[in-house]
């Protein structure tokens, strides 16, 4: 009977290994695999340039043809996408928070702790300059050009409309309990603006600064964008983490933590998310929309030191170009081609990491109609009589001739009968979505569960074969 107890337990554990190791094969074989790109392929280093100091910020202009770059070597500098000086100016303090309008015309810049220079991008002549109480760390332009944002070290927030040769305040509130790093228009509407701050918290305000929500993140929040619809805000965090919220209530949708060391720049176009930050790597990731994920498709070392918070990246559609701002004193710009595929015409694109299979189904009908036209005619008819007499009289004879008209009304009724042969197409669409990919963490976890049993049920064999 023992034998036979051990013959049936040798049997169960048996069972049990088959068992993991085809549940360990089929899990290998649903893993979600993203199509990472070779670093041959994936990006191209165009230019960089040495600026002598650290480079705070970097800016593409709207049309992609001029790059500025202002940093702690005191100065603006304007190049072509091409890495030649088309014009710069030369300051005492450094300068940072740059800002382009969206027509292309004005550029805004932080200059020292309180100034605010407004230049004519094309020709860089100042137009105009002014000063804020607080420390200058944020700025942004609404989407018509009409309006300007400015965050500052201490939380507070100023707005001011833009006259184009002067600005006026509108308003000063404090908005954050410490600095504010980033400031993003709604891409469509002026009344709505995401913050990030160093209270660890995103902010959603409207244009008179009312606080529509907040929502507290796992750190400083060193940069938030939104979507290009509008419809979701991204942020990074100085724990490294990246973070994709819904617009409209501050929802978190997404986490991802790519780093451990701080992200401090991001940027958001079309489904491409880019971000780097402390340790010089840019991030590449795909956003699926009807998922609600976000997935890694590519990483490269962009700088030899930090990247800086909230205008460190900008990112050219033109001509597909990542410019890269740095703490070692250089701008690099890349290009991403072999990556980021930009599609210039509007285009309507639905991302999802889920399977569909359309099912295309076929009927033929034929079917013969006959149609009969009845067409009735009215026909007016005249007859004409014509009586001819002839009459003798005296031995004369005489001839007369009688015309007599007679209408007559005729109805003619014709049947044509049509007949035809009608071939209908008739095609149904059926769209079966299968359930989403699990998410590679709780893959990750299953996958270690089985080879635990796995190598426990091996040890278990092992040791009965020793006794």
């Amino acid at each position: 009977m023992v034998g036979v107890d051990d013959m049936i337990k040798d049997n169960i554990i048996k069972a049990i290994l088959s068992v993991t190791l085809m549940t360990l094969i089929l899990l290998l074989s649903i893993i979600p695999h993203v199509s990472m790109v070779s670093s041959e392929e994936g990006h191209k280093l165009l230019w960089k340039r040495d600026l002598g100091n650290w480079v705070f910020g970097v800016c593409w202009s709207r049309d992609g043809e001029r790059l500025v770059a202002v940093g702690a070597f005191k100065g603006v500098t304007v190049f072509d996408r091409k890495g030649n000086v088309v014009w710069e100016d030369k300051l005492e303090n450094h300068t940072c928070a740059l800002s382009i309008d969206p027509s292309g015309e004005y550029l805004i810049v932080g200059v020292g702790k309180h100034g605010l220079y407004f230049y004519n991008l094309k020709s860089g002549k100042i137009i105009y300059e002014t000063k804020i109480k607080h420390w200058v760390w944020s700025t942004c332009w609404s989407p018509r050009s009409t309006y300007i944002m400015v965050g500052s070290v201490e939380g507070s927030l100023y707005l001011y409309r833009w006259t184009k040769e002067e600005v006026k305040l509108e308003w000063r509130k404090n908005i954050a309990r410490d600095w504010i790093y980033s400031i993003c228009f709604h891409p469509e509407r002026i009344d709505r603006i995401a913050l990030g701050c160093r209270d660890c918290h995103v902010y959603f305000i409207d244009l008179d600064g009312n606080v529509l929500w907040r929502r507290k993140l796992d750190d400083w929040v060193y940069d938030v964008c939104f979507s290009p619809n509008g419809s979701y805000i991204a942020a990074v965090t100085l724990k490294g983490s990246v973070y994709i919220l819904r617009a409209s209530n501050g929802e978190i949708l997404f986490k991802d933590r790519p780093s451990f060391k701080p992200l401090e720049s991001i940027v958001w176009h079309g489904n491409y998310i880019m971000t780097g930050g402390e340790e010089g790597i840019i991030y590449i990731y795909m956003w699926f929309e009807i998922s609600g994920k976000l997935e890694l498709l590519y990483s490269f070392k962009a700088a030899e030191n930090w990247i800086p918070e909230g205008y460190g990246l900008s990112f050219n559609p033109k001509y597909n170009l990542l410019a890269v701002a740095s703490r070692d004193k250089h701008i690099y710009v890349y290009d991403l081609s072999g990556v980021v595929k930009v599609t210039l015409t509007p285009t309507i694109t639905t991302s999802t990491v889920t399977t569909t299979r359309t099912i295309i189904i076929t009927a033929v009908k034929t079917r013969t109609i006959r149609e009969t036209v009845i067409t009735t005619k009215v026909l007016t008819l005249t007859r004409t009589i014509v009586s001819t007499i002839t009459m003798t009289q005296q031995g004369e004879v005489r001839t007369k001739t009688l015309t007599k008209l007679l209408p007559i009304e005729r109805t003619v009724t014709n049947f044509i009968t049509k007949r035809m042969t009608v071939t209908m197409l008739s095609i149904v669409t059926s769209i079966i979505r299968s359930p989403s990919m699990v998410s590679l963490e709780t893959l990750t976890l299953l996958i270690v569960a089985a080879a635990s049993i796995i190598i426990l049920v091996i040890l278990i064999l092992r040791r009965r074969n020793i006794q």
